[in-house]
């Protein structure tokens, strides 16, 4: 349970938590305004920071697949859950199963029902949006979920 709920949180932290806290490069860009080290007394951050900065900034905006996918689509990524596949499982001990190149039934039916899932929000999430965007909305439910919207969330952190 408890490696449940760490994977569960550390997966909502790198996508919907990084895209929901805004953008560094707009920030991070120029080291005379911010700078993520600032020597005491210097009018600008120092040039390994902006070298540091910039090169944070290029492996982390990099586009990357959808969280959400069609099966045999672009952003579908259930290759790499192709077999054999070995786990050990409280119940039956060290397993491996499923042949090499094929994705076992399994972690296939697991996928899929995590899209379902993530289907079923990003459709909870629309309904919100369009009640957010209607005229008669009143505060605070004037304002969308396209951050959290699994929709518009890809598979690595967001800056």
């Amino acid at each position: 349970f408890f490696t449940c709920n760490l994977i569960t949180r550390y997966c909502y932290l790198v996508t919907a938590g990084h895209e929901h806290v805004g953008t560094v490069p707009v920030y991070a860009q120029d080291v005379s305004f911010c700078a993520f080290n600032w020597p005491k007394g210097d009018l600008i951050g120092t040039k390994q920071t902006a070298i540091t900065s910039a090169t944070l900034m290029a492996f982390t905006s990099t586009p990357m697949p959808m969280l959400m996918a069609e099966p045999g689509s672009v952003d579908d990524w259930t290759h790499l859950f192709e077999g054999p596949l070995e786990m050990n499982l409280r119940e039956k001990g060290h397993v491996t199963f499923g042949q090499a190149g094929v994705v076992p039934d399994e972690v296939r039916n697991a996928w899929l029902t995590f899209q379902k899932g993530l289907n079923e929000l990003a459709k909870e999430c629309d309904e919100f949006n369009a009640k957010a965007l209607a005229p008669t909305a009143t505060f605070p439910n004037n304002f969308g979920m396209w951050q959290t919207n699994p929709r518009y969330l890809e598979t690595a952190v967001s800056v």
